[in-house]
């Protein structure tokens, strides 16, 4: 994007020039961060890797037939054997969540 783009405010950057304090987390940009646009990040901002360490079953689609060359292998759902801090993903994503929203700040 920077390549493209290296001028560009994006919107957390605008609030934290104006006192807020931004943070993100996954896939706000799709597959990018723009780490300087963020004051946090989950899961690491400085890597402009959105996506967090998520377990994933070694043969995929688990449950549908594969239906041709065009399925995606995402939507095939299953259960895992793993709990879900291991499983980690959305998981991991959302106590990162709550953990930002109960910590002490005087920022907006």
């Amino acid at each position: 994007m920077r390549d493209v783009l290296p001028e560009a405010e994006l919107l957390p950057k605008y609030f934290s020039r104006h006192g807020y304090w931004s943070a993100g987390a996954v896939k706000l940009l799709h597959y990018l961060i723009d780490p300087p646009s963020w004051d946090d990040y989950f899961p690491a901002r400085d890597t402009d890797r959105p996506l967090p360490f998520t377990v994933y079953p070694k043969k995929r689609p688990v449950n549908l037939p594969v239906g041709g060359p065009w399925q995606y292998v995402e939507t095939d759902w299953a259960a895992l054997d793993v709990t879900d801090e291991e499983f980690g993903g959305d998981w991991s994503v959302t106590k990162w969540i709550g953990e930002q929203l109960q910590r002490d700040s005087d920022q907006p």
